[in-house]
């Protein structure tokens, strides 16, 4: 859609059912009302939305915040009421919409990553299709609307789909004070402009907020009709991932990876370093994550191949990886997708030749062959793990070069520089 026929889309009109008393006093007061709120009881029984009545009378005539200073919680506070709690209240009763919301929260480091992700993000099918940006007052409008082409301005990493596919424009919305302004986002020849498609709504009053309101419920159609699209993503750009117990957190962001581990030293006892408090990391470039082993040996012995050349250089430092396993290859950027592979996650790794025998070690992905006969943890432990956590996992023919590489592992014969020159890899 254009930026006019969003604009029109945005602004039509939708009949709200309202309760009997509500409707009486507001048309009263607004005649031209009686052709949007709808009493409920005047409405077949079978079509009486009570629930979404009174969501309607709460969004719309509930009490407003009483702004006493000057914070982003009071803009945050009325955008949620209108918008986001909207949006999940649809949600909770049209489930089929695999709609995700999540809002920027303040990060005790201050790190880099928390400045880039907008303040309301909305994913559907993994694709950032709705934004918004907030600021304390009206004076600031013009901030926040900087922002909405500053801040993850596509919806997904062009890097990582199709060449063919077209990215579709980004909703976002801009609210500074009691204003909101509605805005698509595009992306040309690499510079993100942001258009209006509704003028700006003063939300400390009732034509304010019906508007917004309005428009937030057509935002939810345009929504559920992406969703029903082929459309979709393997990466989430912006979204939050975390560990079990929340301690770990992973952020994909334009053009790196932020990885963030809360209280580091009660995990530094599985490395060769000591850190203090948080583990903050940077990580590019940015690539796909493999789920598991490539479909045909011809691939999977690129893969291989990949990882070897990241243990190679770690080996030739004096560190391992310790933690080698198709979860932790991801693939770069390419038109061959298995092309260029990187080996990520090294919070497990630290120094060759260290005692690995007692608490808190073994990892949950070792085997009982993985350590030396001594307890250490070598570089040939490293290339155990190529062995049964890749290789294992490939349906090599017996006798062939694969599985004569796989034995070789095994038996720590090759360096992993040794293993590139292996003939597998040139079949």
């Amino acid at each position: 859609m254009s930026g006019a026929d969003l604009k029109r889309y945005l602004a039509e009109r939708i009949c709200l059912p309202m309760p009997d008393a509500d409707v009486q006093r507001l048309c009263q007061q607004d005649g031209e009302l009686v052709d949007i709120l709808v009493p409920i009881t005047k409405l077949p029984e079978a079509l009486r939305a009570t629930e979404l009545s009174y969501h309607v009378r709460q969004v719309l005539t509930g009490a407003q915040v009483q702004q006493t200073g000057q914070a982003e919680m009071y803009t945050a506070f009325r955008t949620y009421n209108l918008v986001e709690g909207t949006l999940a209240f649809i949600k909770l009763y049209l489930d089929a919409v695999p709609l995700v919301m999540d809002r920027n929260v303040a990060n005790p480091s201050g790190a880099t990553a928390k400045k880039l992700r907008p303040d309301f993000l909305c994913w559907v099918n993994n694709v950032l299709l709705f934004k918004g940006e907030e600021k304390a007052t009206a004076a600031q409008m013009s901030e926040a609307v900087a922002e909405l082409t500053s801040n993850l301005s596509t919806v997904w990493l062009d890097d990582l789909m199709p060449t063919h596919m077209q990215a579709p424009c980004m909703l976002a919305y801009a609210a500074a004070g009691t204003e909101l302004q509605f805005f698509s986002v595009r992306k040309q020849a690499g510079v993100a402009t942001a258009e209006p498609i509704s003028s700006a709504m003063d939300l400390s009053t009732f034509r304010g907020r019906l508007r917004a309101f309005t428009a937030t419920c057509n935002i939810w159609r345009l929504l559920a009709g992406f969703a029903e699209t082929d459309l979709r993503t393997s990466t989430c750009l912006g979204q939050v991932l975390k560990s079990v117990g929340g301690k770990c957190t992973v952020t994909l962001l334009p053009g790196f990876v932020y990885k963030c581990i809360q209280g580091f030293q009660e995990h530094s006892r599985y490395t060769s370093f000591e850190l203090l408090g948080t583990y903050e990391v940077y990580l590019a470039p940015v690539g796909e994550p493999c789920l598991g082993p490539p479909a045909n040996e011809a691939v999977a012995a690129r893969a291989v191949h990949g990882v070897l050349c990241v243990l190679a250089a770690l080996h030739s430092e004096g560190f391992v990886h310790r933690d080698v396993r198709w979860q932790n290859v991801i693939r770069l950027p390419t038109d061959d997708r298995w092309l260029l592979i990187m080996l990520i996650d090294l919070e497990n790794a630290g120094k060759a030749d260290c005692d690995c025998s007692e608490d808190p070690f073994p990892l949950a992905c070792w085997s009982r062959r993985t350590l030396e006969a001594d307890g250490r943890y070598t570089a040939a432990s490293d290339l155990r793990m190529v062995a049964e956590q890749l290789l294992d996992q490939l349906c090599l023919p017996p006798g062939g070069k694969g599985s004569a590489l796989r034995q070789q592992l095994l038996e720590g014969a090759p360096s992993a520089a040794e293993a590139l020159e292996h003939p597998w890899f040139c079949t």
